[in-house]
């Protein structure tokens, strides 16, 4: 936030239902090793902004430049859901 337009307390959280560990696992193994720092998340805006991306291609982008990343993310999740789930190829 190189213009300070946030406050400095500004986080990124993910909220979801009690019921998500039983009824949702991939999607709530994900969010638990999910994290997407400052610094990445001003990558994904600096495309938008520069480049005229859609936040949509602005993310996929992301996710395809840094591979390592979203294996952490979905190294929980179980195998043969990744693909299908988070649409990865």
């Amino acid at each position: 936030d190189p213009k300070n337009v946030f406050d400095k307390d500004e986080k990124v959280v993910a909220v979801a239902t009690k019921s998500i560990t039983k009824e949702h696992r991939d999607v709530h193994a994900f969010l638990m090793e999910f994290y997407c720092s400052p610094k990445d998340l001003q990558e994904i805006m600096r495309d938008m902004v520069k480049l005229n991306k859609s936040p949509y291609n602005a993310a996929r982008d992301y996710v395809l430049k840094h591979p390592e990343k979203v294996q952490n993310w979905i190294k929980n999740v179980k195998k043969g859901h990744q693909k299908r789930r988070f649409h990865l190829n």
